[in-house]
């Protein structure tokens, strides 16, 4: 990455983590602090900050765009191969089928990890299982999906579109584990809503990288953000559902936390990390196979005419592979 790309990244994650960060712990403060804010208005506050992400990305891009007027930048296309950006039916089917892949995948996990910390729970109430509230949770999801939905593109549009995109040039530490580990720290806020800190940290560093595998997955193999953005919502609708349920039956807070709840997500969240760790080898195997110039760009304009993948470039052989 030039000099020039880390100024970049570093205005994201100044935007990124500077205003989620503040809109965090005013809401916080407004309602555990000095209680002007009711528990609805907390909520809603909650879910500002996922403007942050992208109002980032819409940073870097005027400013990249600033600089190109500035000097007068204005690159006429070189003679090199072209890579073909697939047809619009192609990345249509491609969406389809890896969205469907990435959500069924989610929700099976969810469902395993779930019912596994749960089991964690009962066996150490020595209770049995109760399947009573999975209908009514399950009506929660569905109605807290379309919620989400809109909501987590603001997210994915600065973490995929952008950051990803930017540092998956670099090498899969970058774009895999690391980039994971800064999604999970921008939810630090949150951490103070909720039960005890440190164990909301462990718990984040398990599960945020987790998902980012996932989804940085899908988005390489459906070559757009509509996969990362429903598997994103999944997560966000169940936790949000399992979340509103155990509040509203308990009567707690939403930053307190008992004893079983932390036997019950502790448990779950390492099901949930041993469950798609094998998602980072995917990413790692797709970022090497992939390895090819973004759509309409030429070898030549990526300034690496000696770069394997645009030595033995050929478009028909390679068609249907490109990252987006």
């Amino acid at each position: 990455m030039q000099t020039q790309s880390k100024y970049h990244v570093a205005v994201f994650l100044t935007v990124a983590f500077g205003l989620g960060y503040v809109i965090w712990i005013v809401a916080y403060l407004l309602y555990n602090v000095f209680n002007v804010l009711s528990l609805t208005g907390f909520l809603l506050a909650t879910v500002i900050p996922m403007l942050a992400p992208a109002l980032g990305a819409l940073a870097v891009k005027l400013l990249q765009q600033r600089e190109a007027a500035r000097v007068g930048s204005h690159p006429e296309p070189s003679p090199g191969k072209t890579v073909p950006r697939p047809a619009i039916w192609t990345r249509l089917a491609l969406a389809v089928r890896y969205s469907t892949l990435g959500i069924a995948t989610m929700a099976v996990v969810l469902l395993v990890s779930g019912v596994a910390g749960v089991g964690l729970l009962t066996r150490w109430l020595g209770k049995p299982i109760d399947w009573s509230p999975f209908p009514s949770l399950l009506a929660a999801w569905c109605a807290c999906l379309p919620v989400w939905i809109p909501l987590v593109l603001l997210e994915e549009v600065g973490w995929r579109r952008y950051l990803f995109n930017a540092w998956k040039e670099r090498s899969f530490l970058l774009a895999g584990p690391i980039l994971g580990l800064v999604w999970a720290i921008w939810h630090l806020p949150t951490f103070f809503f909720y039960g005890s800190f440190w164990f909301n940290l462990i718990c984040y560093l398990l599960f945020v990288p987790a998902i980012h595998f996932l989804q940085a997955w899908t988005y390489l193999k459906g070559k757009s953000l509509v996969a990362p953005i429903l598997v994103h919502a999944t997560y966000n609708a169940f936790a949000t559902a399992t979340g509103i349920s155990g509040f509203m039956s308990s009567g707690r807070q939403p930053y307190q936390m008992s004893a079983s709840d932390m036997v019950t997500k502790g448990g779950s969240n390492l099901l949930f990390f041993i469950a798609l760790l094998p998602f980072a080898f995917l990413l790692a195997r797709e970022m090497k196979v992939s390895g090819l110039p973004r759509a309409g760009l030429t070898c030549d304009q990526l300034n690496a005419p000696t770069r394997p993948h645009c030595r033995s470039y050929d478009a028909g052989r390679t068609k249907g592979r490109l990252p987006n």
